[in-house]
């Protein structure tokens, strides 16, 4: 999958639903090296922002649900 700005920015949308999205294969390999592209150009900043944004709220609904099977013992669906 080629990724470019306009995806990055989809899957974040994606990602601030309330359930964990399932990313592309290799997503976090192919923002690295299109980060890596941009260097140099505001798109590289832009993009970074993005990409961590995604990181911040994936994290966050990963720990909840480790907290929320800790409690429970019930594994989730995702």
């Amino acid at each position: 999958m080629i990724l470019t700005y306009e995806k990055i920015r989809e899957i974040k949308q994606k990602e601030k639903g309330e359930k964990l999205q399932q990313l592309p294969p290799n997503f976090y390999e192919n923002a690295f090296n299109y980060i890596k592209l941009k260097k140099g150009t505001i798109e590289e900043k832009s993009a970074k922002n993005l990409v961590y944004s995604i990181f911040e709220l994936r994290k966050k609904k990963i720990l909840n649900l480790a907290f929320l099977f800790y409690k429970t013992n019930n594994l989730p669906k995702n």
